[in-house]
C-alpha cells in the first residue's frame, strides 16, 4: 500500500510541474567552479590556461524522484590569439528516476579587450526526452490490486524534442586598486535568448534566464608569511519567469582559500513575498588541492558542496549534494602571468 501511494504521489508531482520542468534550469552551488554555466564570458578567462571540470549534482535526496545533474566543460584562452577564448560544455539533467531527461551540448566563444572586458556568445543543441514506460497512468490503478496492467498511453509515439539555443555573457575583471593583488569582477549573462520550444506535449518554451553576479579575491593578513589566506566573497542573482511560477534565486556566500584547502558558507533564498514557503537553503563548501607533478603549472582540485534546505520543502527531501573535479594547466608559457590576477603570489588556484 505504501509503494502504491508513493508511486501515485510521484506521478501527480510530475503532472503538476510538467510545464516548469520542461524549462527550468538547474542552479549550481559551486558558482566559481562551474564558471561556464554561470556566464559564458568566463570562457578562456586566463591566457594560456586550459580548465576542465566534471561535476555531479543530486538534488532533493533521499527522495526517489530526485533531480540529477551531470556536467562537463573545457575551455582555454588561446596562446597565439590572446584576445580569444574557446570552450565546450555539456550537461545531462534527469528528473524522476530517468523519466524526463534533458541533454545539452554546446560551444562558447569569448573575446576580451585587454584581459579586462569579456564578451561571449554560446550555442547549444538540446534534446529533451520522456520515457512513457516509466510513468504510471490512471487506467493502471485497480481499487483492490493497486497498480495492475499496462496503460494505453505507455506507447505514445512522441517522446522527444530537439532544438537550438543561444546565450550571451559579459564580464569585467580588474584590480581593486592599481598595483594590488586583490581582484574584483562583476558580470551578467542571458541564457535562452530566443526561448527555444522543447514541448513534447504542446508548446513549452524555455523562458530567458538572467544572471547577475559578482565576486572578489581579498588577501588576508597573517602573522605567518608562509601561510597565505584569501577571502573570496560572491553573489549571484538568477531570474527566470514561467507561466506557472517564478524561479528567482539569490546566492550570497564567502569562501576562504589557502594553497591546499578551501571552505566556506553561503545562503540561497528564493525571492518572493512569502519567505516561509520558499526553498531557502544553507550552503556548505569544502575542497582540497591534489598535487600534480609535471613540467607545466597545473593543479587538480576536488570540491564538495551541501545544500541544506530549512524552509519550503519537506524534511525528507532536504539534502542536495554537489561534487566537482577541476583540472587546470598552463599550456602556453610556464612562469608568466595568465592575466591581471597573480594567483602565484596570492597562493591560490585560478578562481576567476
Amino acid at each position: 500500500m505504501k509503494l502504491f501511494i508513493k508511486r501515485y504521489s510521484l506521478t501527480l508531482f510530475l503532472i503538476c510541474v510538467w510545464n516548469i520542468t520542461f524549462g527550468q534550469d538547474f542552479i549550481n552551488t559551486q558558482l566559481l567552479n562551474n564558471k561556464l554555466f554561470l556566464n559564458p564570458a568566463f570562457t578562456g578567462l586566463n591566457w594560456g590556461q586550459l580548465t576542465s571540470v566534471i561535476s555531479t549534482r543530486t538534488q532533493f535526496t533521499p527522495n526517489s524522484g530526485k533531480f540529477d545533474l551531470l556536467t562537463f566543460s573545457i575551455d582555454q584562452g588561446l596562446c597565439k590569439f590572446k584576445n580569444i577564448g574557446l570552450g565546450f560544455l555539456t550537461k545531462k539533467q534527469t528528473l524522476g528516476d530517468g523519466k524526463l531527461q534533458t541533454t545539452t551540448a554546446g560551444i562558447s566563444f569569448c573575446y576580451n579587450i585587454q584581459n579586462v572586458l569579456f564578451f561571449s556568445l554560446q550555442y547549444d543543441y538540446i534534446n529533451q526526452s520522456l520515457d512513457w514506460s516509466k510513468l504510471t497512468f490512471s487506467d493502471q490503478y485497480d481499487p483492490i490490486y493497486g497498480i495492475n496492467g499496462t496503460s494505453i498511453n505507455s506507447n505514445l509515439s512522441t517522446n522527444s524534442r530537439n532544438n537550438q539555443d543561444f546565450s550571451f555573457g559579459f564580464l569585467n575583471r580588474f584590480p581593486i586598486k592599481k598595483g594590488e593583488l586583490n581582484m574584483f569582477h562583476y558580470g551578467f549573462s542571458v541564457f535562452h535568448l530566443f526561448e527555444p520550444d522543447l514541448g513534447i506535449i504542446g508548446e513549452n518554451k524555455i523562458p530567458r534566464r538572467y544572471q547577475i553576479h559578482a565576486g572578489m579575491i581579498y588577501q588576508l593578513k597573517t602573522k605567518n608569511e608562509m601561510l597565505k589566506l584569501n577571502l573570496v566573497p560572491y553573489a549571484r542573482l538568477s531570474l527566470q519567469n514561467f507561466k506557472v511560477v517564478k524561479s528567482n534565486f539569490l546566492d550570497l556566500g564567502a569562501n576562504i582559500h589557502s594553497e591546499k584547502l578551501y571552505g566556506g558558507l553561503g545562503l540561497r533564498t528564493n525571492i518572493a513575498q512569502n519567505q516561509l514557503k520558499n526553498t531557502n537553503a544553507f550552503l556548505l563548501n569544502i575542497g582540497a588541492v591534489i598535487p600534480v607533478k609535471n613540467e607545466m603549472e597545473s593543479n587538480l582540485r576536488v570540491t564538495y558542496s551541501l545544500d541544506f534546505n530549512f524552509t519550503g520543502i519537506s524534511t525528507n527531501n532536504i539534502h542536495t549534494h554537489e561534487i566537482s573535479l577541476i583540472y587546470q594547466i598552463n599550456r602556453c608559457s610556464t612562469g608568466k602571468k595568465m592575466g591581471p590576477c597573480d594567483y602565484k603570489k596570492l597562493g591560490i588556484q585560478a578562481v576567476f
